[in-house]
């Protein structure tokens, strides 16, 4: 039974080309389709798949959440975020309880970078991107977006400008919050928009506000590009992966 799940509005400075950041618009879905439960038993955001729709203005968007399975363990629902009588933006979201350690296998370990605070401060253009207003970003290897580098990556140190801490929902628009990494063997910018994004995230949370984020084209063919992001936090701690598929937009490479 598909149930309201409150409403919700994208002010225009969280704003990315055309629209709201897709991030932060499936971190609103993310939280519309949290179990119900004191925070201390509360089960962790495990996964979310968001597919954008259209792009979503300021206007007020209804959330409506569909329970698709639950069980002891975990949680899975579908959310709908619809503006004007559209669906703008769906998503199904997986909610899992911590249980013993079984099998254990450590991913390697975050880059060797300087701790956040030793790293260059890199303004994004905010007329091309409002919502980087919200955010602080310090290159941690010193490749910077539109710089025309010999790879489609970056990595850089991220957080809120407000450095709260950021909770599971929170890593879910960090996922989205670098440049794409075309942006890194690019020299002029152009939209490289998200149609759908997928977070896996590990249930730990960072222990700062800083969070260390990889983002790396794996391929850009027919004007389609899929990125892929890694997050870690400042004790190198594997806090969330992503994959994103993207339209290519306008954007050539340097001759």
């Amino acid at each position: 039974m598909t149930v309201a799940a409150g409403v919700t509005q994208f002010d225009r400075s969280w704003f990315s080309w055309v629209g709201a950041h897709g991030g932060l618009v499936a971190s609103h879905l993310a939280r519309a389709a949290e179990p119900e439960g004191g925070s201390r038993h509360r089960p962790a955001l495990r996964s979310l798949t968001a597919h954008f729709l259209r792009p979503v203005d300021e206007r007020l968007v209804e959330l409506a959440a569909e329970p698709v399975s639950t069980s002891g363990a975990s949680t899975l629902t579908r959310v709908d975020a619809v503006q004007d009588g559209h669906t703008v933006a769906t998503a199904t979201v997986l909610y899992g309880s911590a249980r013993e350690p079984g099998l254990a296998w450590a991913p390697e370990p975050a880059p060797r970078v300087p701790p956040a605070l030793d790293c260059p401060l890199v303004e994004l253009p905010r007329e091309l991107v409002p919502f980087a207003q919200h955010l602080e970003f310090r290159t941690a290897d010193g490749a910077l977006p539109l710089a025309g580098g010999s790879e489609p990556s970056l990595l850089a140190w991220v957080r809120f400008v407000d450095a709260h801490l950021p909770d599971d929902a929170d890593l879910v628009t960090l996922a989205d919050a670098m440049p794409p990494g075309l942006y890194g063997i690019a020299t002029t910018p152009a939209p490289v928009p998200s149609v759908d994004l997928t977070v896996h995230l590990s249930g730990y949370l960072a222990c700062s506000p800083w969070v260390l984020v990889e983002q790396r084209t794996l391929w850009s063919v027919q004007g389609w590009a899929v990125d892929e992001t890694h997050l870690w936090d400042e004790r190198g701690v594997r806090l969330a992966e992503a994959r994103q598929t993207r339209r290519v937009l306008s954007m050539r490479r340097p001759a």
